[in-house]
């Protein structure tokens, strides 16, 4: 244990001297190294630059992940091979890679410019696994041979350091979406290990996501640059807390597999990753209105008196959530006999009033041999194993259970046929994968590690697990309903997920510094790809300050799930669960979601056709991030406020012509920082010139908000020009491809709007 403390053991190079370099296919590069095993390199069309280490060819138990987007699918580019001295160049159209043979440094270049480089070589493993203590803090040696008196029996775990390694670069660094910390993740260190843990502070504990990916300022400092570090096992990101002016990532098993991709723009970075792993989902148009649940409403009339209460205030709602006691004892896919008896009358009952249903769903399933899911799942040798190769016990909700294993494709299509047979009986619109990290009240993800799945130990595989369960619910949806659009929310993810599910960001509290974060995830995940995102309203916890609420919803109004969400044993949360002031404050945030529905449902689609994120970062004359504050559609500059009692905020305009959010008449030049007044009545938000601006009447719902006459607001640029984009299709259907797409625009001196149709 003296050598565990005291060392953090630094892993070795795999690339040698003069390294024997073989082209085994006009797409792929083998580069030797050290190890035996070759370091394959590949092109991926309009993507960027594929390199996997094979350490799985080793031979000593280290495993190759699986592709968890769509990579094999997509086109390689051919390669081409020069030699210059030391120098090899490997070359894909306008893209090369070089290699240095004496370093082992790898640098890549678009035309004559480089735009990533390596210090030497940026791979290294222990090729025998090592061990380091669990809670780490530091590569410096203590001043003690013995453990802190507080960690009395230190807890070491097993690793082979897998690490990928480069310089880090000059300005902020962007991504990791699923953690909590900086917005810019520059000079800390991260843990990327799926938890269920809702304790979302600044020292940077994991949320329930793990994203390995980052974006950041190329070598010239004028395009981007994004690295996917693709290995779904316990990975490290170290920007500069342990290894400073560095970028390291560092999995405790599986092979290293890296992307990386350049763009001029942030937003061609998203685009590329999109290609990569696949087109996010595009929610029905109930979706995007706001939406009510509780942990728990207790029963079916529970469920009836808040939609009433809502429709009674004059706050609009399209859809109303099921926690977990509508089951009965916790087992999935069954009912509370006693207080959710009437299940499927209460769903029509809502329905009738305009609210869609959406039902929690588990995969922790209750060990009970009376309990048809359970003995089903054993029988069909569906369930993750110990490694005596029975089933793997957790505790969870329902108390003892087991895991179906969805890295099988076999056992995915087994839960979705299960799940078609619940929907047919409960017309659920939606469904919400939660504690699918998985969470384990008996050992946390240490003791889950341990298990077995078909695809191998559950260590290799395991921030994937709630992707899986995700793509399961998905199957299960499209064979239920194969024409129509439902929401499949999932707390748990990895890169891929997108395709399957939307994000919710989970047990949150209600606190000002959860505001910022919940801006903060919206925008890194809308960066990577996963587009329709959002936190629970107006924090799970706790109990907010009736103004904390008021700036909540008013900042949730701008973020893609706008949805209110609290914990059994605070206080109510509804929106009108407040004073008379902030209530109808909240109403109207509300209110000016459902206004600008057209926008969201319009440019949501072009979003997701186009891959371009929805939700961007507003940069400073200095290239820095604004906090609390981002584009939307890159037509919306939205401000956040996250502090209490603030009165005045300085706003930095991007250059061009802005106005204020109703107000198309006051023009405000860009380029420049303004101190913009603030009250509690709204935040500011402001209108990009050149756009048109579809208006809403609201209503109760959607469906009721689209039967009203809509109007526009037009913001014109220095030209006297502007544009608009209005898609329109019924709003559910999946051939979302026959929907009517029309291009706005009005000249100046002119105040006819001309509708041009867009063909794809």
């Amino acid at each position: 244990m003296k050598d565990v403390i005291h060392t953090y053991p630094e892993p070795k190079a795999i690339l040698c001297d003069t390294p024997r370099i073989e082209q085994g296919s006009p797409t792929k590069i083998s580069v030797d190294t050290v190890l035996g095993i070759p370091l394959e390199i590949e092109f991926i069309e309009h993507v960027g630059w594929s390199l996997e280490a094979r350490y799985d060819l080793i031979g000593t138990g280290i495993a190759r992940q699986g592709f968890t987007g769509v990579q094999e699918e997509l086109s390689r580019v051919p390669l081409t091979l020069e030699t210059n001295g030391d120098r090899v160049v490997i070359a894909a159209g306008d893209d090369s890679l070089t290699l240095s043979t004496t370093t082992g440094a790898l640098s890549c270049q678009r035309g004559k410019a480089t735009y990533w480089t390596s210090n030497g070589c940026p791979f290294s493993i222990h090729k025998d696994e090592v061990h380091i203590l669990e809670d780490m803090l530091s590569i410096e040696q203590p001043s003690w041979n013995e453990p802190t008196p507080w960690r009395m029996v230190p807890t070491p775990f097993p690793t082979h350091m897998a690490r990928f390694t480069y310089p880090a670069p000059q300005g902020a660094i962007l991504g990791l979406p699923g953690q909590s910390g900086e917005f810019n993740r520059k000079g800390y260190r991260y843990d990327l290990y799926n938890t269920d843990q809702p304790n979302h502070i600044p020292s940077r504990l994991q949320m329930y996501q793990s994203w390995p990916i980052l974006m950041h300022k190329d070598c010239t400092n004028s395009g981007w640059v994004g690295v996917f570090h693709d290995n779904p096992a316990r990975t490290f990101v170290d920007l500069g807390d342990f290894y400073k002016d560095t970028v390291l990532f560092e999995s405790v098993t599986n092979n290293t597999r890296v992307y990386i991709l350049h763009a001029a723009e942030l937003a061609g970075i998203t685009n590329r990753f999109i290609r990569l792993l696949g087109k996010p989902v595009f929610p029905p148009a109930w979706a995007f209105g706001y939406q009510q649940c509780r942990y728990s409403y207790m029963s079916s009339d529970a469920v009836r008196s808040v939609s009433k209460k809502l429709r009674e205030q004059d706050i609009p709602c399209d859809a109303m959530y099921f926690d977990i006691d509508y089951m009965d004892g916790y087992r999935v896919f069954t009912k509370n006999p006693n207080t959710f008896g009437d299940l499927a009358r209460c769903i029509k009952d809502i329905a009738e009033d305009g609210f869609k249903s959406v039902c929690i769903i588990d995969p922790g399933v209750k060990v009970d041999a009376d309990y048809p899911v359970y003995e089903e799942l054993c029988r069909e040798k569906a369930v993750i194993k110990d490694t005596e190769g029975k089933p793997f016990e957790i505790v969870c909700w329902p108390g003892k259970a087991i895991l179906p294993d969805f890295f099988d494709a076999r056992v995915r299509t087994l839960w979705a046929t299960i799940q078609k047979k619940w929907l047919e009986e409960y017309p659920f619109d939606g469904l919400w994968n939660d504690m699918n990290e998985p969470s384990n009240f008996d050992g946390g993800r240490e003791k889950t590690a341990t298990a077995i799945s078909s695809k191998g130990t559950f260590r290799e595989l395991f921030n994937t697990y709630g992707s899986s369960m995700a793509a399961s619910s998905a199957e299960g949806w499209r064979v239920t309903h194969p024409a129509k659009r439902g929401v499949i929310i999932t707390r748990s993810g990895y890169p891929g997920v997108q395709k399957d599910a939307v994000i919710w960001h989970g047990d949150n509290s209600a606190w000002w510094e959860h505001i910022r974060l919940a801006i903060d995830t919206c925008i890194s995940y809308s960066l990577c790809g996963a587009f329709y995102t959002g936190p629970d309203l107006p924090g799970f916890f706790g109990n907010p300050s009736d103004d904390m609420a008021v700036r909540s919803y008013q900042v949730g109004s701008f973020l893609p799930l706008y949805r209110g969400h609290s914990y059994k044993l605070n206080s109510s949360k509804e929106p009108y669960a407040y004073g008379a002031e902030a209530t109808a404050l909240i109403r109207d945030a509300i209110k000016l979601r459902y206004s600008l529905l057209t926008e969201w449902y319009s440019h949501f689609e072009r979003c997701v056709r186009e891959g371009h994120p929805p939700m961007e970062p507003l940069f400073t004359a200095e290239g820095a991030p604004q906090r609390d504050c981002f584009m939307l559609f890159d037509k919306f500059l939205v401000v956040g406020v996250t502090n209490r009692d603030e009165r005045a905020r300085a706003v930095w305009l991007p250059k061009g012509t802005w106005y204020r959010l109703g107000d198309t008449s006051t023009a405000l030049q860009g380029g420049c920082w303004i101190i913009e007044e603030i009250t509690l009545a709204k935040i500011p938000v402001f209108v990009r010139g050149g756009s048109i601006v579809v208006r809403n009447v609201p209503g109760k719902n959607v469906p009721e908000t689209w039967k009203n006459q809509s109007t526009f607001e037009i913001y014109r640029d220095e030209k006297g020009e502007a544009s608009g984009y209005l898609f329109k299709d019924d709003g559910i259907s999946q051939a979302d491809a026959h929907g009517e797409r029309l291009l706005l625009s009005v000249t100046s001196g002119e105040t006819s709007i001309t509708r041009t149709p867009i063909a794809l």
